[in-house]
């Protein structure tokens, strides 16, 4: 499971799953663009799975030498998402494929049921302070709020648009100072970034 996901229900049903010809169970990618599975060299009408909820049958991964196949397969060619393509490509046919409840990515809204794992992929993380505390961002901070390590603040933006969404958030808290200094920042990292491209 990856690291920027939190659990939100039962994950009782999951237990039940024969997993007997299987070597993994997840969740389908249906975002995939079907160009990019050709250049890897899959079907396109295949079903593509996200790597970030696995339920692993250890008994056949290791009798396929999956681990193995992995670390040759990954110097191939150049992927976009290098373990998840791989896995992928050495694990053809051989998925259980779960309901979308159990890897929902909220910026895909790839499932009307309550998600199980919420997944924030493709996203700014919720840990950092210039999200919205809204929608399923406020379930990962009210767990924060809940927990051991609530403490602990929130990690400041990083980037020029995380910047730039802060002032703004800041601004609607009429914290105008703040606010025009965090769009400075975001204008100076903005450029920053635009000259070092021109570098490279």
């Amino acid at each position: 499971m990856d690291c920027d996901i939190v659990c939100n229900g039962s994950i009782k049903p999951l237990l039940a799953i024969d997993m007997a010809d299987y070597t993994i169970a997840a969740v389908q990618d249906k975002g995939m663009n079907k160009e990019y599975l050709t250049y890897l060299g899959l079907d396109r009408e295949k079903k593509y799975f996200n790597s970030g909820v696995m339920i692993i049958n250890t008994k056949a991964w290791m009798a396929r030498g999956v681990t193995e196949q992995f670390f040759i397969k990954i110097k191939d060619k150049k992927y976009t998402f290098p373990d998840q393509d791989c896995l992928n490509i050495i694990l053809d046919d051989e998925v259980c494929f779960l309901e979308q409840e159990y890897n929902f990515i909220p910026k895909n809204k790839s499932t009307q049921k309550e998600p199980i794992f919420i997944h924030y992929a493709g996203q700014t993380k919720p840990w950092s302070i210039s999200i919205e505390e809204t929608g399923y961002n406020k379930n990962y901070i009210d767990m924060y709020r809940r927990s051991p390590w609530k403490d602990v603040p929130l990690e400041p933006p990083k980037k020029a648009f995380e910047s730039y969404h802060y002032a703004k958030k800041l601004l609607r808290k009429k914290q105008l100072l703040l606010a025009s200094w965090w769009l400075t920042v975001s204008t100076y990292q903005f450029i920053s970034k635009k000259l070092r491209s021109k570098t490279v």
